[in-house]
């Protein structure tokens, strides 16, 4: 586990394999995506690019502590 940008620690990498609650499939996170605010001078909000191995499909989820 890297710091990642802005110095956030997330527990997780691109490459995981993780399993959403409530949710039965299993999930690769594709990608992370903060978005940061430059008036705030922070990080609101850390979206993970998912994507299903059992249906192939990808989405979007906020991930919270």
């Amino acid at each position: 586990m890297d710091t990642h940008a802005y110095y956030i620690r997330i527990p997780f990498e691109i490459g995981d394999l993780i399993k959403a609650k409530g949710y039965e499939n299993k999930f690769i996170i594709e990608d992370i995506i903060h978005c940061y605010s430059c008036k705030e001078r922070c990080i609101n909000n850390i979206y993970f690019k998912l994507k299903d191995i059992d249906n192939n499909s990808t989405c979007t989820k906020q991930y919270k502590d």
